[in-house]
């Protein structure tokens, strides 16, 4: 699965994304609309808590979406 943000460059403020991926990428969409309407930042994003399974989803540690959200950190800089 590889998610990618858009946001605004001067507030770093999630305003559209892209997922690709397998039939998983549902939650991470549904969280990205969370995201989005609740007006969140890359940070933000990067230091949300998610639960995850062994067997559903990507490990904590190289959780896609916490991996985009850093990328986009950086982008930012």
């Amino acid at each position: 699965m590889r998610p990618e943000y858009l946001q605004r460059l001067l507030s770093g403020v999630i305003i559209g994304g892209q997922v690709m991926g397998d039939v998983a990428v549902g939650k991470m969409i549904n969280t990205l609309s969370a995201c989005i309407q609740k007006k969140m930042t890359a940070e933000d994003l990067a230091m949300f808590q998610t639960g995850t399974h062994p067997a559903l989803t990507a490990s904590p540690v190289a959780y896609p979406m916490v991996n985009a959200a850093e990328l986009a950190i950086v982008q930012m800089k």
